[in-house]
């Protein structure tokens, strides 16, 4: 990936942007990576600078519907578990609590999939991504059911 990438620049800047400063960012740059080996890294670092930019607690419910789906079509989402959870509890306002459910157990069936096929460099830090995927599903499980 380009060190100099403006989605990276920004992600590592000390300028703080807006949930909508990051979109449009989002959105200009990540498609010109479609066909490179970094696409879905781009993905991962853009998601990242739309959470820290307050995307979960100030993002349209249009951005937010975008960002999910964005995270649901990437074949693994190991860096952004918590945020994933979080921008989809943050979405009562788009999905019924069953459709609440329902992409939460999509994610949490294909990352528990990928985490099993893929190459770690030693069986804790397997272990530990297990973990965290596991243990957010369930808080977020425990939250759509008495929601």
């Amino acid at each position: 990936m380009p060190p100099d990438h403006p989605i990276l620049n920004a992600l590592f800047s000390e300028k703080s942007f807006s949930v909508d400063e990051a979109d449009v960012l989002y959105k200009e740059h990540v498609p010109k990576a479609k066909n490179t080996v970094y696409h879905a890294n781009i993905k991962h670092y853009g998601f990242r600078l739309l959470c820290d930019s307050g995307l979960i607690d100030y993002g349209s419910n249009e951005q937010k519907k975008f960002y999910l789906e964005e995270q649901l079509n990437l074949e693994r989402n190991f860096p952004s578990i918590a945020n994933f959870y979080a921008l989809l509890q943050s979405s009562g306002s788009i999905y019924s609590k069953s459709e609440m459910a329902a992409i939460g157990e999509t994610f949490y069936n294909k990352n528990e999939k990928e985490i099993e096929t893929a190459t770690w460099p030693n069986e804790e830090n397997k272990k530990s991504i297990i973990i965290k995927l596991r243990r957010t599903h369930l808080l977020f499980t425990r939250f759509v059911s008495v929601k």
